[in-house]
């Protein structure tokens, strides 16, 4: 039998929670099951409404302030995405408070605080980095 087999018949994906896929892996699993996800430490900050709002608009500020102007084609607004809003948003839901935080070689807990990979970290550290780990006014 598969995974699948064992999930309860007909349930929707909101029916199955993480007990229940816990629980059909170790009647499937050769080994033992991988423990449960990150504990509340580990989690990802939430990004509510107001933290959404404050991070879109200091992400367009700096994009303003570097580039002098608001973001008006399509290419200029993926450039806003990838350099401006994604690494302010990676920093707040990665927990990051400071300028210690990154000096500590946080790669390896953000790649399991955020469920992502190591490129991915290193590249949005970067751009967090050159951007606004030094603004006063950050996360």
């Amino acid at each position: 039998m598969n995974f699948v087999e064992h999930l309860p018949l007909g349930a929707g994906a909101a029916a199955i929670d993480a007990a229940a896929c816990h629980q059909a892996l170790r009647q499937v699993s050769l080994g033992a099951p991988a423990p449960a996800a990150a504990s509340a430490a580990e989690a990802p900050a939430p990004v509510g409404d107001e933290a959404w709002a404050r991070l879109a608009l200091q992400s367009l500020e700096a994009y303003r302030e570097d580039l002098a102007k608001s973001p008006e084609t399509w290419d200029e607004v993926k450039i806003y995405l990838e350099k401006y809003l994604k690494p302010l948003l990676f920093a707040h839901i990665g927990g990051i408070v400071d300028d210690q935080e990154l000096a500590r070689g946080a790669i390896a807990t953000l790649t399991r605080r955020l469920q992502t990979d190591r490129n991915t970290v290193a590249k949005q550290l970067a751009r967090y980095q050159e951007r606004f780990a030094e603004s006063d006014d950050t996360i």
